[in-house]
């Protein structure tokens, strides 16, 4: 598996897609000044824009992760290393799928041969804690079961850390997010949050369709990025 280098700033792409104008104006972002706007948030339907994507790593001050540092939600603050992650564009769904790195799923209902022509784009979130860059990104390590729990794991070294955005079940700003090495050519595995008595835990599910194709809150996530203002 080939390494790829992360692009800072790159994920400003995605923050266009699948999201309305008025949902982005009405974000209130956090990241560490450190890191500023090359940081971004990821948040959930279900929790709001209060809960974002955190490392719990020890201390929560920016040392600590390692491969398996579970990745979950967390009430959004500017002061704090573990919220920072920095977006890195991977390459489009159509290229990848030409060289076999993403699941059955992705290649067949959004490849070169379906109708989006491949166009989606794919991302690595690289845990950048003051802005400084891991190569740590969230991923899982069997990303083949479902109720796997999500966890940092070393960018580019497989197509468990890729994430495509599926824009086809976006609404009022949010969006599924398939992650790129499931193995079933139906109801993919995508971003999930769930409630435990440990927090609010991201993990990987099985796509859940609800009446008029609508994907259940839990799995509908939205973007936004820098400092609080």
């Amino acid at each position: 598996m080939r390494r790829f280098v992360i692009a800072v700033g790159a994920i400003g792409v995605l923050l266009t897609l699948g999201a309305s104008t008025v949902a982005q104006a009405s974000i209130r972002p956090n990241a560490t000044p450190a890191c500023g706007y090359n940081c971004f948030d990821l948040s959930n339907l279900t929790y709001g824009r209060h809960a974002i994507q955190w490392a719990d790593a020890p201390g929560d001050n920016g040392t600590g992760g390692t491969v398996g540092t579970p990745v979950d939600l967390a009430r959004a603050t500017d002061s704090a290393p573990n919220e920072d992650f920095t977006g890195g564009f991977v390459g489009s769904v159509a290229q990848l799928c030409t060289e076999s790195e993403l699941s059955p799923y992705i290649c067949n209902n959004y490849g070169p041969t379906s109708l989006i022509k491949g166009n989606f784009p794919v991302y690595e979130a690289d845990w950048s804690p003051y802005g400084n860059e891991s190569d740590l990104c969230v991923g899982a390590a069997r990303p083949v079961i479902t109720d796997e729990n999500v966890t940092l794991q070393e960018c580019g070294e497989s197509s468990a850390t890729f994430w495509v955005a599926d824009l086809s079940h976006a609404h009022i700003g949010y969006t599924p997010f398939l992650n790129g090495a499931d193995t079933t050519f139906t109801h993919p595995l995508v971003l999930t949050v769930v409630g435990t008595k440990y927090g609010k835990r991201l993990r990987l599910e099985r796509l859940n369709l609800l009446t008029g194709n609508f994907v259940a809150n839990e799995q509908m996530f939205t973007i936004s990025y820098g400092v609080e203002l």
